[in-house]
């Protein structure tokens, strides 16, 4: 059970019948020298800010595409469906 203290509250997340996850924990954070608790802070930080970073590109994108008109893009996508669907008949 990993316990999440924090001014006001307190949380537990229970890895039980996860001990492969435990395991893992334990070796990295054995290698980074660290504490367990400081390796899971880590990880946690790091996969919301990857989270974060994803969403951001994901916006920036569909922002990029915006004012491209689709229909141009139509008679494209049907002949790229055309060849895709060609290229699994052959497998």
């Amino acid at each position: 059970m990993i316990i999440f203290q924090a001014q006001d509250s307190m949380s537990a997340i229970s890895i039980k019948n996860q001990n492969h996850i435990y395991d893992m924990i334990n070796d990295f954070a054995s290698k980074l020298k660290i504490t367990k608790d400081q390796f899971v802070l880590h990880a946690i930080e790091k996969y919301i800010n990857k989270y974060k970073e994803n969403k951001q590109l994901l916006k920036d994108i569909n922002l990029a595409y915006d004012d491209i008109d689709c229909s141009e893009n139509k008679e494209i996508l049907r002949c790229m469906k055309k060849k895709h669907k060609g290229l699994l008949e052959q497998w």
